[in-house]
């Protein structure tokens, strides 16, 4: 196996129950959401050293920088979206739609989607924070959302199928059976889709006509989130079974497993992970912790 050095750099503490999302701003500030409904922002002067942004009554399960950055969508456990400034000022405005959860938000222009625990793919304006056009795919919970392409939005849900409709959300074009019985992320390059589930695996699919090409038996138990590096072909994986894993994406080869036999890293489910800057990463988990983490060489 190739070997790869690898440092914890930062153990961010200050959230109070488990941690469901990140989102990384283009000047490297790092926003989470948890269980304890707060909204936190993590300055890259002083990482350890978090700022409230704000406090949701309720779980949030979702968040997305808004294109200007000036504010974030929150998507909550009961179905709500917050848009939730970021003036200092702690201001947000809710609307509840999703019967469930909102699990992913996307954006595209001047429009919002979210997927919800209800089977429902909703389009937002994001100025008027109304609902526009609505998709029932599913009974069962939309849990990822992805754009193909500007024409195409592939949809992960708890049916264990993707379906691809039009990125207005206004039909189906398809869909297809991708994990059992679950789809829980979808992230693409290019050429390539990536997808995982709670059957533990990594599956890619040719992004022109969704062909499966690689199936891959990633991790013990349900893969939660993955992260595709910006410049190098690695792709990051995060799993309930507590280890984050980095592969070449290109060849899925793994490269390196992160696990408590290795690093003081998280004691239960990592939840999500997201690439910070070319040589650092950042995960969460439900033990409610935060870890930076710094790849400083590759040896072949």
């Amino acid at each position: 196996m190739t070997r790869i050095q690898v440092d914890i750099s930062a153990r961010l503490v200050g959230h109070r129950g488990a941690i469901y999302a990140l989102e990384i701003s283009s000047t490297g500030k790092i926003y989470s959401g948890g269980g304890d409904g707060l909204l936190v922002c993590w300055l890259p002067e002083d990482y350890e050293t978090g700022v409230l942004v704000a406090k949701i009554p309720e779980p949030i399960y979702a968040i997305k920088l808004s294109a200007d950055e000036q504010s974030i969508w929150a998507g909550t456990m009961n179905g709500g979206l917050y848009n939730i400034k970021l003036d200092g000022s702690g201001l947000y405005r809710g609307v509840s739609h999703h019967r469930k959860g909102i699990f992913d938000i996307v954006d595209l222009d001047d429009v919002v989607i979210t997927a919800g625990g209800d089977g429902k793919v909703s389009l937002w304006d994001s100025a008027r924070h109304v609902v526009v056009q609505s998709c029932q795919l599913s009974h069962k919970a939309i849990r990822s959302l992805c754009f193909l392409d500007s024409e195409r939005l592939a949809a992960g849900a708890s049916d264990g199928k993707i379906y691809t409709l039009k990125s207005d959300c206004s039909f189906v074009l398809n869909s297809l059976v991708a994990h059992e019985p679950s789809v829980f992320c979808l992230k693409r390059d290019q050429e390539t889709l990536f997808t995982a589930g709670r059957d533990a695996q990594i599956r890619t699919w040719s992004l022109f006509n969704l062909k499966n090409e690689k199936t891959i038996a990633a991790h013990n138990v349900t893969v939660n989130d993955l992260a595709l590096h910006r410049s190098l072909p690695w792709l990051l994986s995060a799993s309930r079974d507590k280890t984050i894993r980095l592969w070449n994406r290109e060849t899925m080869q793994l490269l390196h497993v992160f696990d408590q036999s290795k690093y003081l890293m998280h004691t239960n489910s990592v939840n999500a992970v997201s690439w910070l800057d070319d040589q650092h990463f950042v995960s969460c988990g439900d033990d409610g912790l935060i870890l930076i983490w710094k790849i400083d060489s590759l040896n072949t």
